[in-house]
């Protein structure tokens, strides 16, 4: 019988997620595997063996998601694709449904060159989902939905008024309506996450990010790791 093998990063990340992770991926009859990255560094240890057959899944840090997307082998194990996980791309699909819509997509020195006369404040967030730096918070509610293949596996709310404020327990209907409506427009991997703020009475997408590196707040992890696997054994 197939089992789905995860690869854990297993140094720089919290150790009590790591053994929450563990055990979820052994009571659902996966297999566990650690992986460590080298600070400052491409290189990864891994002493495992990766086989043609193998279904693997990735989980990490950013550091680790970059690195393993160079790896023909370790690539298999994430659910990303660099040129879907864009604001633009979402823009391009999502439209007026995406937080900041209106904004325009810059270089650094095109940036500079914009507003060397301005004083004003400026929302900045990274095109691409690789961290590079945090974007600035300016909406009311933020929910963070973990989603695989057109359904809502986990949500939770994780920001309230600028301030960090997690439950799972307020996730209104309508959020998830509106989650599946965009589900019919686009989706950019099988498996992601996507921040939703809620915004004058009016939900908009923040962002989605790879679930490879993605963190987790009050989350069902166990229903995740569930999920997952079973899509992938089903595939």
């Amino acid at each position: 019988m197939k089992k789905v093998k995860w690869i854990l990063q297993h140094n720089l990340i919290n150790e009590d997620l790591l053994k929450q992770l563990t055990e979820s991926i052994l009571s659902n009859d996966g297999i566990v595997e650690e992986i460590r990255i080298i600070p400052f560094s491409d290189e990864m240890s891994f002493a495992g063996d990766i086989q043609d057959e193998d279904i693997i899944v990735l989980y990490g840090s950013t550091t680790l998601l970059l690195n393993a997307y160079k790896n023909e082998k370790l690539r298999r194990g994430l659910f990303f694709n660099p040129s879907s996980f864009q604001m633009d791309n979402y823009n391009q699909y999502w439209k007026e449904h995406m937080l900041n819509f209106d904004s325009a997509i810059l270089s650094p020195d095109e940036l500079m060159e914009t507003t060397k006369y301005d004083d004003g404040n400026y929302f900045i967030h990274p095109n691409e989902d690789t961290k590079l730096f945090t974007g600035g918070v300016m909406n009311i509610k933020e929910f963070k939905n973990d989603l695989q293949k057109e359904k809502v596996v986990s949500a939770s709310r994780y920001v309230m008024n600028g301030e960090l404020s997690v439950d799972e327990t307020d996730i209104p209907h309508d959020l998830i309506s509106f989650i599946e409506e965009r589900f019919e427009e686009y989706t950019p991997h099988d498996i992601f996450v996507m921040d939703i703020a809620l915004v004058n009475d009016e939900y908009k997408i923040i962002e989605c990010n790879c679930f490879n590196g993605t963190g987790f707040y009050n989350h069902n992890i166990d229903k995740i790791i569930k999920e997952i696997n079973n899509f992938l054994l089903s595939r």
